[in-house]
């Protein structure tokens, strides 16, 4: 009987990432934002663009997310409804 439920993962090629500049220009910290947000995006589809809000959602402090997240938002898109989503995993 075939279930109704979310994949339970996705396909990932590590030489897309290695090749990408944006990812190769970001810091570690900013490498590590990006991962988490997407893994959240994953799992719930969405997170709140609100820096604070988005710092209590996956466990950084409100500096570390401030000033890591213009650097990540390039994968990213802001829904109107105020929530960041990851347009690749939602392809």
């Amino acid at each position: 009987m075939a279930q109704n439920r979310p994949p339970p993962s996705f396909q990932e090629y590590a030489n897309n990432w290695l090749a990408n500049r944006h990812y190769r220009l970001a810091t570690l910290a900013e490498r590590g934002l990006l991962q988490t947000m997407r893994y959240e995006c994953w799992v719930n589809h969405s997170l709140p663009s609100d820096p604070a809000t988005l710092a209590r959602v996956i466990g950084f402090t409100s500096e570390e997310v401030s000033r890591a997240l213009p650097a990540v938002m390039p994968f990213f898109a802001e829904t109107a409804e105020g929530q960041i989503i990851s347009p690749e995993l939602e392809d």
